[in-house]
């Protein structure tokens, strides 16, 4: 039986710094658990709608004994959670429209997803392939640059 990704969302806002990052991992029977304030452990932004990154505190938990389904499904929402807390959704809510002035809208034809990876500017991604979605949570949608260089250097020293 494949177990399902179970996200709850506690509405916690609050206007905080990034060195305000707060994660803990946690394994509950079979479930490991990622609690996170969604805040990020390095700069983030600037954002070309002017929005801000907000504290929002996610618990993430996934099965510790997945199962691998017979047939490939179209993943939905985020797919896993970096050690620093942050999502990784690397899917849009976009699609590629013919008849939107961007080329790409929600109404377009859901069977060709609007890659971000491939024109970060048109969704505003900052350095770090990431921006702020609706709730306010920041996360990514390509490689966390900053992160994989806060660990490179980790493993350095």
């Amino acid at each position: 039986m494949l177990k399902k990704l179970s996200v709850f969302i506690l509405l916690a806002y609050s206007q905080a710094s990034m060195a305000d990052n707060q994660v803990t991992i946690e394994t509950f029977a079979d479930q490991r658990c990622v609690t996170t304030n969604s805040l990020p452990d390095h700069p983030a932004g600037p954002f070309r709608n002017g929005t801000q990154v907000k504290a929002l505190t996610l618990i993430l938990c996934i099965t510790t004994h997945p199962v691998k389904g017979k047939w490939p499904k179209k993943l939905k929402g985020a797919m896993g959670v970096a050690l620093n807390g942050i999502q990784f959704k690397p899917n849009t809510s976009g699609f590629f429209d013919p008849n939107s002035p961007r080329g790409h809208g929600r109404n377009g034809d859901k069977n060709w997803s609007f890659d971000l990876a491939g024109a970060p500017k048109q969704r505003g991604l900052d350095a770090n392939n990431a921006h702020v979605g609706k709730l306010g949570s920041y996360h990514y949608h390509n490689l966390p640059t900053a992160l994989v260089k806060a660990q490179q250097e980790h493993q350095s020293s």
